[in-house]
């Protein structure tokens, strides 16, 4: 069965606003019928950036311009690729929404997107408005191509299993969002929210995370894991929470591996076959806090 087709969305943006970036491509990934193109997410090893970004703004359906005063105000490939996207706005039918400008910050709106409506994507207490407002727009623009959006086949046929799953995985990279750029108590409140949201989602979904290219997700899976493992020792035998383990073990990130230790020291199963690592991650971790938790999980 073919796949149904799901409204391309094209993030422009400047490199100094991605975390902001990164947690509005979880949030539109998560919706299941948005398919977000963001650089560092699709763009492969290898492949010419410049061309590839060329054609993923050439395919969109839409395209949202992220504005702030890192945008607006220097020279740079932003302001390339925003010529680009108002080039291609131009060729679109009279009242199509295809440009939709999102403000991160408090900046000036260019000239030549000045005819379209803006949103503001902040301060952080009405993104949750902002967010709908833009789903909305971006609803009406997917019934164009005929795509169904999530908001409408929960209505008809009711809030399912899959969708719940859904819903929590993306509350879990919302919250992962917030370990990056943020104060610690908010940190403290997103590792709390983890936690909380991990009981509904299966190992298999917390798992796909370790690998992710956004360092806070990769955090959020070894405190997840720690919950899953801590819940039901068994898990403590499954080879692939063992490799997962693993992988975060070696991650370059010393938040990725602290939690990867949590995990191991929470589980008796866990602890014996990683029992000779953790000794070596005791003498030899770049992190001291790495290497404290590793000695505490060995000698108490």
């Amino acid at each position: 069965m073919t796949e149904p087709r799901k409204l391309r969305v094209f993030l422009c943006h400047a490199s100094q606003d991605k975390p902001i970036v990164r947690e509005l491509y979880s949030r539109l990934l998560a919706e299941g019928w948005i398919d977000p193109w963001l650089d560092e997410e699709k763009l492969l090893p290898g492949q010419d950036w410049d061309l590839e970004i060329e054609k993923a703004a050439e395919v969109a359906d839409a395209v949202i311009v992220c504005l702030s005063n890192n945008s607006v105000s220097k020279e740079g490939y932003v302001q390339k690729e925003l010529r680009r996207i108002l080039d291609i706005a131009d060729e679109k039918p009279e009242g199509t929404i295809f440009v939709i400008p999102i403000r991160l910050d408090d900046c000036a709106i260019p000239r030549r997107l000045k005819i379209w409506q803006y949103i503001d994507y902040f301060p952080i207490e009405s993104r949750k408005i902002t967010y709908q407002r833009l789903l909305n727009s971006l609803s009406f623009r997917a019934k164009a191509f005929g795509i169904e959006d999530m908001k409408s086949l929960t209505e008809a046929k009711g809030v399912s299993e899959r969708d719940s799953i859904i819903s929590a995985i993306q509350e879990f990279r919302i919250r992962a969002g917030d370990f990056y750029g943020k104060p610690l108590r908010m940190r403290q409140a997103a590792a709390i929210e983890i936690r909380r949201i991990s009981a509904a989602l299966s190992p298999k979904d917390i798992l796909g995370f370790a690998n992710s290219i956004i360092p806070g997700e990769r955090i959020a899976c070894g405190i997840a894991l720690r919950e899953k493992v801590n819940s039901d020792p068994s898990l403590g035998e499954n080879s692939e929470i063992k490799k997962v383990i693993m992988v975060l073990l070696n991650d370059r990130e010393s938040r990725v591996r602290y939690r990867a230790v949590e995990a191991i020291s929470g589980n008796q199963a866990l602890f014996d076959h990683f029992h000779d690592l953790l000794e070596v991650i005791a003498a030899k971790d770049d992190s001291k806090s790495v290497r404290d938790l590793a000695e505490f999980a060995l000698h108490g």
